[in-house]
């Protein structure tokens, strides 16, 4: 007769993430009616959300903050929630880092999901009630002075809303992270680490921003650290490159650091506005500039990875979780995360129902 294991692996691969979905559906209802009925916390090893739809900023008083830019790509996949892919995304990073008991720690680092023009006011309330701070960026692209920039995917048209993470100067250090990122590991690490040390900006390097210098003062500090290739195939540890990706940034929030960005995102030809807001980031924060930017230890993320990544313990991983179909080991691992958020806020839903 046949094993168990052996007839899971006959499923097709839409058979076994409804079978798991089902699973954590019921482990996750079984947990939580035995927390229930024993006086315990509800839902071993998660948290409730601690916010609703009208929380503010100005009621928290942590200084360090996660920060989720989510832009959406409706061209190609909608604009409903159930068609959304980096909405999905964004939700699974905002269910890790404030659900999952062992990625949030103990400190209530909020979660910040910064949403741009293009994001409905469903998705909006949906992020809130599972516990994100919902915060509109500016509509940069409308601004005087930035039509000349084309980028060259439609999608990244308003890649350069997410510099409005600096104007969150309630906070003194942020973590940004792209809605394409999955966070397996604990981050909030990187918060006490050398890494997140602001630094003194050097006004005699030989920086390339001389027309942004001669218009405003140089930001007297900065903090911008964040890490750098690979991209494709490659080995543990991988090799570092010489330009970052914005996917995941460590800095320091400044509104003179925004209007320095916007001072030379305004002067046209003054950087390539293919990817705008990666190559912006990368003349600003360039080696030999006035404010270079700082490699952070590579176990915290990785570009393009793989499943070997993953054994290896680097915590953040830069991929789209659903197209992952050139490493299925991995895939499992994304999915497993989807999967288990979603069997979290089903059987939410199916508690307060039966109440």
């Amino acid at each position: 007769m046949p094993s168990i294991p052996s007839k899971l692996t006959k499923l097709g691969p839409d058979a076994r993430f409804k079978l798991v979905l089902s699973l954590c559906v019921a482990i996750t209802i079984l947990i939580m009616s035995r927390a229930i009925w024993s006086g315990g916390d509800l839902a071993t090893g998660f948290y409730t959300p601690f916010s609703s739809p009208d929380n503010l900023l100005s009621t928290i008083t942590s200084k360090n903050a996660y920060c989720i830019f989510l832009d959406s790509d409706p061209d190609n996949y909608g604009d409903e929630m159930d068609t959304d892919p980096y909405f999905t995304s964004a939700r699974m990073l905002l269910f890790q880092l404030w659900h999952n008991k062992h990625i949030r720690g103990e400190e209530d680092i909020p979660v910040v999901v910064l949403v741009t023009s293009i994001t409905s006011q469903q998705k909006r309330a949906r992020l809130a009630a599972e516990g994100a701070i919902v915060v509109q960026a500016d509509n940069l692209a409308a601004q005087p002075g930035l039509q000349w920039i084309a980028p060259s995917k439609q999608r990244w048209k308003r890649a350069f809303d997410k510099l409005h993470v600096f104007r969150l100067t309630q906070f003194e250090r942020i973590l940004l992270l792209d809605a394409d990122m999955v966070v397996v590991k604990p981050l909030y690490g990187i918060f006490s680490s050398s890494d997140a040390m602001p630094r003194q900006s050097n006004a005699t390097s030989s920086s390339d921003q001389g027309i942004a210098e001669s218009i405003m003062p140089l930001p007297p500090q900065y903090l911008l650290a964040a890490n750098s290739g690979p991209y494709g195939n490659h080995s543990y540890p991988a090799s570092r490159g010489t330009r970052f990706s914005p996917s995941f940034l460590l800095l320091q929030p400044s509104e003179m650091m925004y209007d320095y960005y916007l001072t030379i995102a305004k002067t046209q030809d003054s950087f390539s506005p293919a990817a705008p807001d990666t190559n912006l980031l990368n003349q600003v924060h360039a080696a030999q500039s006035s404010m270079p930017w700082v490699q952070i230890d590579p176990d915290w993320t990785v570009n393009s990875p793989n499943y070997n990544d993953y054994l290896q313990g680097i915590k953040s991983l830069h991929e789209k979780w659903w197209r992952c179909d050139h490493d299925l080991d991995l895939r499992e691992v994304f999915l497993d995360i989807r999967w288990r958020m979603e069997g979290f806020w089903e059987a939410k839903a199916r508690m307060v129902h039966a109440a």
